[in-house]
């Protein structure tokens, strides 16, 4: 809508400001969501338990050469 609005050669100057107002609040709606769906990912990532490596194996290392 604003871009017709800037298009129009005998736009008002309220128009544009209006135009740019409703560009504006969208704007911050889609931000607004898009930064709730990243906390939403950033939660259920940080809930799931995290996989060790299971095949980790504790060991002891012997020198023979003291023994």
């Amino acid at each position: 809508a604003l871009r017709l609005t800037l298009e129009n050669e005998g736009a008002e100057t309220s128009e544009i400001r209006s135009r740019m107002d409703e560009l504006v609040t969208a704007s911050q709606a889609m931000a607004t969501r898009l930064y709730q769906q990243a906390a939403q990912q950033s939660q259920a990532a940080s809930s799931e338990p995290e996989t060790g490596d299971d095949d980790v194996v504790e060991a002891e290392i012997i020198d023979d050469d003291e023994a």
